[in-house]
């Protein structure tokens, strides 16, 4: 998922990255490449770079100012000299490459617009970087960080119903309503 024409341009655009593997992958050094820079990441506030298996990352700008609902759980990130914010553009392609910059982790050849603090966002994330894996965040919220992509399967909340029990055979006992997290 990436962010690029965040409501606050200087803190708020960030890319974010899914480790789809059962192995945790170190980030530390990786190679952030967009239109105007070339960057190592970092651990954002001196914490973690190492993303565990299916989890997601996200890279920030090191002045950011908490404007999501992040999960607590998820990997932050940085680029080493610190500029994400307003270095992002709606027509920027984005690549990670290995510390040496001899491979490409991943790619997003595919900028556009999708609107004022509205992501784009991989559909498949099994599925390479073609133009038709990529559509514009469909949350009333616009974006997704940290979590699994609307468009793959995820919920636009935090908080969501996902079951209710209004008929039950014992109705002084067995309603419920099932929320998940």
């Amino acid at each position: 998922e990436v962010l690029a024409n965040a409501h606050d341009e200087s803190t708020g655009e960030y890319v974010e990255l899914y480790n789809p593997t059962s192995s945790p992958i170190d980030a530390s050094g990786l190679i952030f490449e967009d239109s105007s820079s070339t960057d190592s990441l970092v651990a954002y506030q001196g914490g973690s770079t190492l993303i565990p298996p299916m989890s997601h990352a996200l890279i920030i700008d090191s002045g950011y100012a908490y404007d999501y609902a992040i999960p607590t759980t998820v990997v932050l990130l940085t680029t080493e000299d610190a500029s994400l914010g307003n270095g992002l553009s709606t027509s920027d392609t984005v690549t990670l490459k290995t510390s040496d910059g001899s491979e490409t982790v991943d790619t997003f050849s595919h900028p556009s617009n999708p609107g004022d603090s509205i992501s784009i966002e991989r559909i498949d994330y099994a599925s390479g970087d073609t133009a038709s894996n990529w559509t514009a965040n469909a949350c009333s919220t616009g974006h997704t960080p940290g979590r699994l992509n609307a468009e793959a399967g995820g919920l636009c909340t935090m908080l969501n119903i996902t079951e209710v029990m209004s008929n039950p055979l014992d109705e002084d006992t067995g309603e419920f309503v099932e929320l998940l997290n």
